[in-house]
């Protein structure tokens, strides 16, 4: 017998605020990290394997994500990870 998922009912949204929350500590955040804890914490039914057999975070989790952090956050596709939008000086008004 498995044990039972400790949350029946899995929140999207405090899914990505946590995953909001961590890249504004630490500027970055890794996506086998962010499934692994999205599992653990959040839900198994907030992650899946991908065509590729990698584990993933549901598209509801991700667009919820994106709502928080349009742009600040970025995808790193080589790096596989989020981090904060670097700041454009040269878009800066000057007096």
């Amino acid at each position: 017998m498995s044990a039972p998922d400790l949350n029946p009912n899995p929140d999207p949204n405090a899914a990505a605020a946590w995953m909001a929350a961590r890249i504004e500590e630490r500027g970055w955040l890794p996506q086998d990290l962010a499934v692994q804890h999205i599992a653990k914490h959040f839900g198994k039914d907030l992650t899946y394997t991908n065509e590729s057999g990698n584990p993933a975070i549901s598209r509801k989790v991700l667009a919820a994500f994106r709502q928080l952090t349009e742009g600040t956050v970025i995808w790193e596709r080589g790096a596989k990870e989020w981090r904060r939008r670097p700041r454009d000086p040269a878009a800066r008004q000057s007096d």
